[in-house]
């Protein structure tokens, strides 16, 4: 469940509230530094040179810029950050210029990734030479990267003058207020868009290809505030007894391309403050996607600033940016679960389904035995299973499966894989498979 590891197992100080600055989705806020590590040293009234805080008017035509001081506010009328098609109906918390680039790059990276000449890296053993593909593509220099190689990584980012924070493992002694004062120590605006976030089994993540280790870089907000992490994610139905959840690798991905990671984004945090900017709470948005959660007290979570996104947030080179979108936020929607394919789920183990070489033909003994020899890990023998219709006849259906690190079915070393339709259950627009037409919706 890894970026290391290839799985056949399924297993700042408050502040009083200014009624004036209250957020909504009009408005625009960049992050305002406070006490903590980044950014904490306040400007004087002759050091203003750029705006900490903006509201936004629609029906004007410029924005009106604030500081916190008193008396100071300018007007700009070309907005023309808010034109931008990346920045439009996206929001964030902290946006420096580096980290904008690293961002776009991110995002673009999540079709990219579906060219042909990246299929090698929507792959296990992938998620550190993904991260080094995004940062490559807009000036940076991560060669020789591979799986094994995220403490090399951590390295190069600390020698280039860098920054890592470790985030304190969590513990049921202190629950979650030793992390949500560390938050607060060094992150009291919130983690900066560009950010690598690491997650290691070992503390200094060696062995990462061995003992679990993954990468991701943290982008912009869902529509519920969310941050969102974009990373070669893992998490896949065959880890989870055959059922789909939101933020899987998606169906086209797996039964398209034939490929079991997907550089996609999924929210990571949700991160609760006070009217005066104080962080209340911390919640792990994706607990699935165990390497970055906060709190299953398992994992060694890092915050990695390259110096460039270092050096900004430490000048406060902070951009405009939306901070609250809901209904016109580009992740809107995208927890719902995919119905755009003919997929389905068994209702019992591939054991005792009678699994076929044809619809009429002999039980298909080749897949079984050669499941047997897998165990003890857990395969589609012994469990439920999503997988792909690939044809239909006669009321069996063949099926095309991802399980125990390789695809089974049709063009497969073990021949066709035919079950029964009435031991599957299918959704096409919500509606069951079996209520469909064997010709006219096959």
């Amino acid at each position: 469940s890894s970026c290391g590891r290839w799985e056949f197992s399924h297993s700042s100080a408050d502040k009083p509230e200014d009624k004036s600055m209250t957020t909504t989705e009009e408005d625009i806020y960049l992050g305002q530094p406070s006490e903590g590590d980044i950014g904490s040293q306040q400007p004087s009234d002759d050091e203003i040179e750029e705006p900490l805080m903006t509201t936004y008017d629609p029906n004007s035509s410029g924005t009106t810029l604030y500081w916190s001081s008193p008396g100071y506010s300018r007007r700009l009328v070309n907005d023309e950050w808010n034109q931008e098609a990346y920045i439009f109906d996206r929001s964030f918390d902290l946006l420096t210029p580096t980290g904008k680039d690293i961002f776009i790059a991110s995002s673009d990276y999540v079709k990219s990734q579906k060219k042909a000449e990246f299929s090698d890296y929507a792959q296990p053993l992938k998620c550190t030479e993904n991260v080094s593909v995004v940062l490559n593509s807009i000036g940076y220099s991560f060669q020789g990267i591979s799986a094994s190689s995220i403490p090399h990584f951590i390295e190069v980012v600390q020698i280039s003058g860098g920054k890592v924070y470790d985030i304190p493992k969590y513990n049921h002694l202190n629950g979650k207020n030793k992390i949500i004062q560390y938050f607060q120590e060094h992150f009291p605006n919130s983690i900066p868009t560009g950010a690598i976030i690491v997650g290691c089994l070992a503390s200094n993540c060696k062995n990462s290809a061995l003992e679990g280790g993954h990468m991701a870089i943290l982008g912009d907000k869902n529509e519920f505030g969310e941050l969102m992490i974009y990373h070669n994610n893992w998490l896949r139905p065959d880890l989870y007894d055959g059922l789909r959840m939101p933020y899987m690798v998606s169906l086209e991905n797996m039964y398209v391309f034939l490929r079991i990671r997907e550089w996609m984004a999924t929210p990571w945090l949700h991160i609760t403050r006070n009217a005066g900017g104080k962080i209340q709470d911390i919640t792990s948005v994706m607990p699935l996607i165990k390497d970055f959660d906060l709190f299953n007290g398992q994992y060694h979570v890092k915050v990695v600033l390259t110096r460039e996104v270092y050096q900004e947030m430490l000048q406060r080179q902070f951009l405009p940016v939306h901070k609250n979108i809901a209904t016109g936020n580009q992740h809107r929607g995208h927890h719902a679960l995919e119905d755009r394919w003919e997929v389905c789920r068994s209702l019992y183990p591939l054991q005792k389904m009678d699994p076929r070489i044809t619809p009429d033909g002999l039980p298909n003994f080749e897949v079984v035995q050669e499941l047997e020899g897998l165990r003890p890990y857990q395969t589609f023998l012994d469990s439920r299973f999503e997988f792909a219709v690939m044809e239909e006849q006669d009321g069996w259906v063949s099926a095309l499966i991802f399980d125990s690190g390789r695809f089974w079915g049709s063009n497969d070393v073990y021949g066709s894989l035919w079950v029964r339709k009435d031991m599957v259950e299918c959704w096409h627009n919500h509606t069951p498979f079996y209520e469909f037409g064997d010709e006219e919706n096959s």
